[in-house]
């Protein structure tokens, strides 16, 4: 079974074991994105490099510190209703195609917080 196609709660026992890195489950997914994406045209704004540079810092986080939160390290998409701060986020319209937030969203905010 390949990363990109395994439950959270999957990834999540194999991130905290060691089994696999945020990393590989990163790059699993983005390059099951980069494949599908232009038949689905289903993600507005795709944050590769920044998610690469996230799971590189979390990878390094949990060799040091080892037990990751529970959501640490799985990969998450954000409807384009949720502001999240300095990504493009533009409702599916025109009116907000460059609006880009200055705050997140209260559940971003908690997400980031688990880290």
């Amino acid at each position: 079974m390949e990363l990109w196609d395994m439950k959270g709660h999957q990834l999540a026992e194999m991130i905290e074991k060691k089994e696999v890195s945020v990393s590989e489950v990163t790059r699993s997914v983005l390059d099951r994105i980069r494949s599908l994406e232009p038949l689905l045209n289903c993600y507005i704004t795709v944050l590769e490099e920044e998610s690469q540079t996230l799971a590189r810092q979390i990878d390094k986080y949990i060799a040091q510190e080892g037990h990751p939160a529970p959501l640490t390290g799985l990969p998450m998409a954000v409807k384009d209703l949720i502001c999240t701060r300095g990504v493009r986020t533009t409702c599916g319209s025109r009116i907000l195609d460059n609006y880009l937030p200055v705050y997140d969203a209260t559940v971003i905010q908690k997400l980031k917080d688990q880290r």
